[in-house]
């Protein structure tokens, strides 16, 4: 058994391609991409993106996109380089 398969896992999906981005084991981890692509793309692309939460015992939880995903990462400090 995958150790994803039994532990919460978050994934961030590109809406209009349908397309999985990447898969993490945690909602921060998930954050923190996203904040990197809005970084190196145009600040608008965050319509486009979502965060997905699946459980461990296979129910979804509830996605972040829009201004939700945007207001969940403006809460978040902004890590230093």
């Amino acid at each position: 058994m995958d150790r994803m398969d039994c532990m919460d896992r978050y994934e961030v999906m590109d809406l209009p391609s349908a397309s999985l981005l990447g898969c993490y084991e945690s909602e921060e981890e998930a954050l923190a991409v996203v904040r990197s692509l809005l970084e190196v793309n145009d600040p608008s692309w965050v319509d486009d993106l979502a965060i997905g939460h699946e459980r461990a015992d296979g129910s979804a939880g509830e996605p972040l996109y829009g201004a939700a995903l945007l207001a969940r990462l403006e809460a978040l400090p902004v890590p230093t380089r």
